[in-house]
């Protein structure tokens, strides 16, 4: 039996099951602007993020299914989610995402998303660059990273798909010291591990813990001092 809703609500695919989804899905429920809007299904090409849920909401299967639930889920606009894509992989299934006729909207790249968090008014239309991949509006990230030199820079959620290309992104610009904060230790481990093999002489520091634990918080903060947070935690 297919999904149905009232013929006044967007029904809205994600495609992308991270950090990045969890964010906008927060966002999406909060909206006042969206409060038509409902995320019913989500793509992701990691099968083992297939058939689990993230607010509720079922990732079905991999961008070769993406016109197969367009169809069954009878949705209207689909939000790619992934800011951390290459440009390859950003047009290959955009490409795919056109011919499903539905809307087709973006959330910014993870240089964009440096200053602050996904906000609803940043998610913009698809244009023909992203579905040609052609490069994107250049950002200056030496002026956004270039003054974390010599400073501690603390990034939460550094093993989440946007928090650990901001590690690699920082490492490049000789922080005292990295510190990698995580909920899941594999996450975090894997891209220290990443990080020390690419620039050995960095000094990378890995933590686990939650955001929502104070008195985590309260440690890393006393031991450490970090002068700089990046947020990346969903």
């Amino acid at each position: 039996q297919e999904y149905r809703h009232t013929s006044e609500q967007v029904k809205i695919m994600i495609i992308g099951a991270g950090e990045a989804a969890n964010v906008l899905m927060r966002e999406i429920a909060n909206s006042r602007y969206l409060d038509n809007s409902k995320v019913v299904c989500i793509i992701d090409d990691d099968a083992k993020k297939v058939g689990k849920y993230i607010r509720g909401v079922k990732i079905v299967g991999n961008r070769n299914q993406i016109k197969e639930y367009a169809r069954y889920y009878d949705i209207d606009e689909i939000i790619f989610a992934i800011p951390s894509a290459s440009q390859d992989t950003k047009r290959e299934i955009l490409n795919i995402c056109k011919e499903t006729n539905c809307n087709l909207k973006i959330i910014p790249g993870v240089y964009q998303m440096m200053d602050g968090e996904i906000n609803v008014q940043d998610i913009r239309n698809v244009d023909v660059d992203d579905l040609l991949g052609r490069d994107p509006i250049k950002v200056d990230v030496e002026s956004i990273l270039g003054y974390v030199s010599g400073k501690t820079v603390l990034v939460t959620g550094g093993g989440g798909s946007i928090g650990s290309e901001l590690c690699r992104q920082l490492v490049k610009h000789n922080p005292k010291c990295l510190i990698i904060f995580d909920i899941y230790e594999n996450s975090a481990y894997d891209i220290q591990q990443e990080l020390k093999m690419t620039n050995p002489d960095a000094n990378v520091v890995t933590l686990i813990g939650s955001i929502r634990n104070n008195t985590r918080l309260e440690w890393l903060f006393s031991h450490y001092r970090p002068d700089i947070v990046y947020h990346a935690a969903a």
